[in-house]
């Protein structure tokens, strides 16, 4: 007896669904001073950056002045010590709001020619057509490349961190930036905050696409849409250039700053996007469309129980109007014992653009068509009413 499997499609559809996040922060900034009584300081130090990403609305400070130098805002105080022990303080509400857009697409520049391994891992990677493109595979090279250890957290050349495949989020910036200043698109450094499990001081890149600063992390492979948990502090061409310092007349003994921030504002906005899922036996079908007329940055994700599938993580640039299909497969590993008399029921997430949906994939290890052999010819290619008359004649040949 023959036993066929039959697996009905399933859509997803998320017409709803909502994506980044308008995020409000109260960022407090704390310098602490010791030293000598009325000895006299100069304090320079980064607060924050101002942008149509990330916007000041109101600040409060203990002393002092707040200087803009373009998109950075730089504390500044000048004062002398009224007691051994001092605390300045600066405090700003802020909102920020990643967005996944891109006006215009360029092709790159003309390339020179490769003179060392780096070099060459950037030219191959490289997309001639497109700088969006380029920095989606640069992005996600390294990503993969390089293998998160606090152990190596003091590397930040990238001759280096290309030598030992191992770092912090410094050091994925510094490869990254070396690799896309060799293909001649102009770039910079953002030094800042992320929150993976608690604050904790990040950096990540801007690249120039036209005249805009596309966002760029590649200790996580977000392009455009970053976490709204980025909280960014200064740009510029290096770390150097967002330390604080200070200058003393008199003695000062120590000196040094943290920071503490606090949510209190979260509003979910609508994907830009529509996509639809679809699920058969050991397939996810994910079908995503661009409506708008600006090119957009998509992140997706899907994870699968382990030993049932890889880890897909990809950032897909869709052009206006342009429709894209990811076939996603369950491929257990050798050494689960599949039965093939079992239905299995895989569970998956799936995250786009921050979104992120559970659910189920069936799998089966049985073919959906049984064969069988047989002492006739392949008849596939017949038309079925040659196919009856065949049968008959042979049979009563052999009776």
């Amino acid at each position: 007896m023959k036993t066929y499997l039959s697996l009905i499609f399933v859509v997803l559809l998320f017409a709803n669904s909502y994506s980044y996040e308008t995020v409000r922060y109260i960022y407090e900034k704390s310098w602490y001073l010791t030293g000598e009584l009325g000895a006299e300081y100069i304090l320079n130090g980064t607060f924050l950056v101002n942008n149509s990403q990330q916007k000041i609305l109101s600040f409060n400070l203990s002393e002092g002045e707040l200087i803009s130098e373009g998109e950075n805002i730089l504390f500044y105080s000048k004062g002398a010590m009224d007691s051994k022990n001092k605390q300045i303080t600066a405090t700003a509400k802020i909102e920020i709001l990643y967005h996944p857009f891109l006006s215009k697409d360029y092709p790159l520049d003309s390339i020179p020619e490769p003179k060392n391994e780096m070099e060459i891992q950037a030219h191959t990677l490289s997309d001639s057509s497109s700088i969006a493109k380029t920095i989606i595979l640069l992005s996600e090279w390294i990503n993969g490349y390089i293998e998160y250890d606090l152990d190596y957290s003091n590397i930040t050349s990238p001759q280096e961190v290309f030598d030992k495949k191992k770092g912090v989020c410094s050091a994925y910036t510094a490869l990254f930036q070396e690799l896309i200043s060799y293909l001649g698109i102009e770039n910079r450094q953002v030094s800042g905050f992320s929150d993976s499990l608690f604050w904790q001081p990040h950096a990540w890149a801007q690249v120039k696409i036209g005249e805009e600063w596309i966002s760029v992390d590649p200790t996580y492979n977000q392009i455009g849409i970053l976490s709204s948990d980025h909280i960014k502090v200064h740009v510029g061409n290096n770390s150097l250039s967002s330390k604080d310092s200070i200058s003393s007349f008199g003695g000062i003994h120590t000196f040094y700053s943290d920071s503490e921030i606090t949510e209190y504002y979260v509003h979910k906005n609508p994907l830009p996007i529509k996509h639809e899922i679809y699920l058969s036996n050991g397939k996810m079908e994910l079908n995503i469309s661009n409506p708008s007329e600006e090119f957009i940055f998509v992140p997706v994700n899907i994870r699968v129980s382990d030993g049932w599938g890889e880890l897909f993580n990809k950032i897909i640039l869709l052009a206006p109007g342009e429709k894209t299909t990811i076939n996603y497969y369950i491929t257990p590993d050798k050494e689960i014992d599949i039965s093939y008399s079992k239905i299995y029921s895989i569970p998956f997430i799936l995250n786009i653009m921050e979104v992120e949906s559970e659910g189920q994939i069936k799998y089966s290890a049985q073919p959906e068509t049984d064969h069988f052999t047989s002492d006739f010819p392949e008849l596939n290619c017949l038309p079925p009413l040659f196919i009856i008359p065949l049968i008959l004649f042979a049979f009563f040949r052999k009776g």
